[in-house]
């Protein structure tokens, strides 16, 4: 069955459904509900990192050199989560474990270094290896990724032209601005379905008729919102395709989950705005509850599967048996 398409725009509709004609007037989609939904997502996502964190993981690796030990945790981590740290020896990656930064000292020891530390500590937006390493190598890091906020939607792709660097759009959202020196000229391309960030580029060119959006091949910066700005869609990891968006930078027009955490969302924003007017919230409150526990439920669910399988014998020979 074909996923339908679900954008923040269809949010902003629904969230003015469910709410009274009087208030919908006095609403400003940039300024209430757009700001709603978001806080809305980080709610929902503090709770899926905390049922289940691989619905957000990311990883990265990160070079050590010799006497290096203090390394600053990932800018895009959601709440600076840092769920576990790895050192490539070349041949494996080996896990080391956390420790409560009342036990650094034991390990915190001057001049004393060894091949592959034993230990991290957390500290603020930091993290420290205990003892410091002796030599140089890669670490991996495992965090919960922040999820990239709500934006509108500024176009959906009708056509990719990669080897001139531009595509079509079906059209050209109002917030869209070819003016380098302003930030609302960079831009994201998102999935249609699945909201990942695919690449950052910069506005050169709009062009009315046809609707086209031309990139820069040399924009005036190579960071935006702590994203690289890409400078050519041709050999990009994820290609733009047809039915995918360009919206803003930093921001994704396609929520990354899809029911219930939309739904959560939406209800979230209705909550908050009613009582914003001093409206009735018993009904809102008691629905948010509700979606709530579906967000919980969803997830929760998948790693108790993921440990019962892998702990049951006959599931594991079963899979075995299959590869004969």
């Amino acid at each position: 069955m074909t996923q339908l398409r679900y954008t923040v725009g269809a949010m902003l509709s629904d969230v003015r459904r469910q709410l009274d004609e009087d208030n919908r007037a006095a609403l400003d989609d940039e300024l209430d509900i757009i700001p709603a939904l978001n806080r809305a997502l980080n709610y929902a996502s503090d709770v899926i990192a905390r049922k289940y964190p691989q619905a957000l993981l990311a990883t990265i690796d990160t070079p050590v050199a010799a006497g290096e030990d203090l390394f600053e945790i990932p800018e895009d981590a959601f709440e600076a989560r840092l769920l576990r740290i790895e050192v490539n020896t070349g041949t494996e990656f080996i896990p080391i474990a956390e420790i409560d930064y009342r036990d650094v000292s034991y390990y915190d020891i001057a001049n004393q270094t060894v091949a592959v530390p034993m230990y991290y500590t957390v500290i603020g937006n930091q993290f420290k290896l205990l003892p410091a390493p002796s030599g140089a190598f890669d670490l991996r890091l495992w965090y919960t990724k922040e999820p990239a906020p709500f934006v509108q939607e500024q176009g959906r792709i009708n056509s990719v032209v990669a080897a001139s660097n531009y595509v079509t759009v079906d059209s050209l959202g109002a917030d869209l601005t070819s003016d380098s020196e302003l930030l609302e000229s960079f831009v994201n391309i998102v999935d249609g379905k699945s909201g990942k960030i695919k690449c950052t580029m910069q506005v050169q060119d709009l062009i009315i008729d046809p609707k086209k959006i031309v990139f820069k091949t040399v924009p005036t910066r190579s960071t935006v919102f702590d994203l690289p700005v890409d400078t050519s869609l041709v050999g990009l990891d994820l290609s733009p395709e047809v039915d995918d968006y360009v919206c803003l930078a930093p921001g994704s027009c396609v929520p990354f989950l899809r029911s219930p955490l939309t739904n959560f969302c939406v209800q979230y924003a209705v909550s908050e705005l009613t009582r914003k007017f001093q409206g009735e919230v018993g009904v809102e409150a008691a629905v948010l509850d509700k979606f709530e526990t579906q967000v919980e439920r969803t997830w929760v669910q998948r790693p108790n599967a993921v440990r019962v399988r892998n702990r049951n014998p006959y599931a594991r020979m079963s899979r075995l048996l299959r590869n004969f």
